[in-house]
């Protein structure tokens, strides 16, 4: 048990300093600014304590508006705050949404089914099946990236000109066939979705935000106050005591963080804060990778909680469904994933590379984010966080092996061509990239590494002029001098 709290807090000192989501467009009610809020609203009845000690308040926001924002039917929010609550109350917690909503402006609420928090570009690709929706990303990619998509990159100019390209995406605004968690699941739906993959905490956390910290942050939702709420969460006196807490913590963190943006928006403001500290939305897809060994009982969720997700989809499938897209997002945040905490292979995006092959397969998104990752952390001055000069990194991960592409290939020949083509583009383009590197700098790290990499391009390449520039490199490369040790993560 110390074992994984330890590792779970090991590098909570360090801050997480990654992109805010200005411009961020998901679909939100009513976004016109200037409109003066209301928020005397009652909350006695969503702070109030249940027979487990447990209120409305210890697993959603402050206020609930999250909840306000999704069209969530009356008959739904009553029925679940009466499995906590007596009527009375439940019947106020009804009618302090209606507030909320009134208070907001919020004219049109978000469809709870559709409407996925924090979903890149606001929707989900359409398709049926991963590979459909990877097709679909191929396309849509494509008009965005012409250099890697286009004819093979036979110079340092083309090369510049793709990391460029690749460095201007947004990614909140990219639309990806991965579906994110819903906010809220409910078995009385169906019993598919009797899951933990959602937005919300299956249990109490073992101690509240003070009321106090709530109050302030409502009144005046600045970063300040956002971030009084935020210490107090990832205060190491709070360390999760089981994996259920864990989660449960990494849910509380994120959601804190979606309000925020919605609440931002709804009153006309301009974001103003990044989550701090560990992210906690790449911390839950780890924890949905460290646990899914464990049953639900060992997970330590409430025997109440387990019964009701033990009526739902296998918990490998629960598990299955909370980790890629929690991994996706804590990513689209920390593109180098130099800030997050963890094992050497979480950091280089191993565990993310192979996920997303066995959870998909999105061979594209794969190519995609691996060749994000590279130029990310090699050219972004905020993103480097070793101590040693910045420089090209090139490690694609499980991306690649030594027989070629580890991931499944596309069958649709179209979607193939397009596959083939950005990732030999990609490899194209570092190549290039690393030779102009040597040529300024003459220096090498992680040489084995580096040769391992270059190696497995000369796999995947046929064409000869490929080769030939493949082992330019590798012959740069035995020239060069031995740079310092890079250590984390390498």
């Amino acid at each position: 048990m110390m074992e994984w709290m330890n590792r779970c807090w090991k590098h909570l000192g360090f801050a997480l300093l990654i992109l805010p989501l200005v411009g961020f467009e998901a679909p939100i009610p009513d976004k016109s600014s200037g409109k003066q809020v209301t928020t005397a609203i009652s909350l006695n009845a969503w702070r109030k304590l249940d027979t487990k000690g447990q209120a409305c308040s210890s697993c959603h926001s402050p206020d609930g508006l999250e909840l306000a924002v999704y069209n969530f039917s009356d008959s739904d929010i009553l029925r679940r705050a009466q499995n906590h609550l007596p009527d009375a109350d439940a019947e106020q917690i009804l009618v302090q949404i209606h507030e909320l909503r009134k208070a907001f402006h919020i004219e049109a609420e978000l469809d709870p089914m559709k409407d996925r928090p924090l979903q890149p570009g606001g929707e989900v690709l359409d398709g049926a099946t991963p590979m459909v929706r990877d097709k679909r990303f191929s396309e849509n990619l494509r008009d965005q990236l012409p250099t890697l998509f286009g004819p093979p990159i036979r110079s340092l100019d083309e090369a510049a000109k793709a990391r460029d390209e690749v460095l201007g995406i947004n990614l909140t605004q990219l639309k990806i066939g991965i579906p994110f968690n819903r906010l809220s699941e409910d078995v009385a739906h169906g019993s598919e979705h009797a899951s933990i993959a959602t937005w919300i905490s299956d249990v109490k956390l073992e101690r509240d935000v003070p009321h106090e910290l709530e109050d302030v942050y409502i009144a005046d939702p600045s970063a300040k106050n956002y971030q009084a709420i935020e210490s107090f969460l990832t205060n190491p006196d709070n360390r999760p005591s089981s994996p259920a807490q864990a989660i449960g913590l990494n849910k509380k963190r994120s959601l804190l963080y979606f309000q925020h943006v919605m609440r931002m928006k709804l009153t006309g403001k301009k974001l103003d804060i990044q989550p701090a500290r560990l992210n906690p939305m790449w911390d839950l897809g780890e924890r949905a990778r460290l646990d899914g060994h464990l049953s639900m009982d060992r997970l330590g969720l409430p025997d109440d909680v387990a019964a009701k997700k033990k009526a739902g989809p296998s918990y490998f499938d629960q598990l299955h469904d909370l980790r890629l897209p929690w991994y996706w997002l804590g990513w689209m945040f920390d593109p180098s994933l130099e800030r997050i905490s963890g094992l050497g292979e979480s950091i280089r995006g191993d565990y993310f590379s192979r996920y997303l092959t066995t959870d998909g397969p999105y061979p594209m998104h794969s190519a995609f984010m691996i060749t994000r990752k590279i130029v990310e952390e090699s050219f972004v001055p905020s993103a480097w966080t070793v101590q040693v000069p910045q420089h090209l990194k090139i490690y694609y991960s499980t991306f690649t092996d030594d027989n070629g592409f580890n991931t499944m290939l596309p069958t649709d020949p179209e979607h193939r061509q397009l596959f083939e083509n950005f990732a030999k583009n990609s490899f194209r383009m570092n190549l290039y990239l690393e030779l102009a590197e040597l040529k300024k700098t003459n220096t090498i790290y992680q040489r084995p590494m580096l040769i391992q990499q270059i190696r497995r391009m000369k796999v995947v390449f046929t064409d000869p002029e490929d080769q030939a520039l493949a082992d330019q490199v590798l012959s740069a490369i035995a020239k060069g001098k031995d740079g310092a040790r890079m250590g984390k993560g390498t």
